[in-house]
């Protein structure tokens, strides 16, 4: 889990999110991502595979239920104060919060979902203006401050390894 207070503004892309090492079928797990909507995350898997005839990859939307984005209400804005986003990795789902409010789970139990079952990379990162995003303009505060208060990683007992890279 990681709480922090995001970025304001159109063109500014803050998520957390892990990635496998790039095998023959690897995985992304978005805990959550802000594509320049203040008030709205939005969680989602993918993953990818590498084949003699070529790559493929797969958004997982069949396996999330609608309910895979977060929006604050009452006019709040994720940049307004400091939220807990986190998610619960198990054997057999993932499951995403908010604040400690569960808003979606994911099935990793079938056997087309064995890519969740690899290590992964924790990965917090801001970006500005890609491709897959409006660029900032005039109207976006600058500097663009993603704050994090702490991030937080815990496993039960005997449930894997753990391996820290710096």
């Amino acid at each position: 889990e990681i709480r922090a207070k995001l970025p304001k503004g159109k063109g500014i892309w803050p998520a957390f999110w892990t990635n496998t090492i790039f095998t023959q079928a690897y995985s992304e797990i978005d805990v959550f991502e802000m594509f320049g909507s203040s008030n709205n995350i939005h969680s989602t898997v993918h993953r990818w595979w590498m084949m003699d005839a070529g790559a493929g990859h797969e958004q997982m939307m069949n396996y999330v239920p609608a309910q895979r984005d977060y929006t604050l209400k009452n006019g709040e804005l994720f940049n307004d104060a400091y939220h807990t986003f986190g998610c619960e990795w198990t054997e057999d789902y993932l499951a995403f919060y908010l604040d400690g409010f569960k808003y979606t789970e994911i099935d990793i139990s079938a056997e087309n979902m064995d890519v969740f079952h690899q290590p992964s990379y924790i990965i917090i990162s801001m970006a500005v203006g890609l491709l897959d995003i409006d660029p900032p303009d005039e109207n976006t505060p600058w500097p663009a401050l993603y704050e994090i208060d702490y991030f937080r990683l815990y496993q039960k007992p005997n449930t894997g390894g753990l391996w820290l890279a710096e």
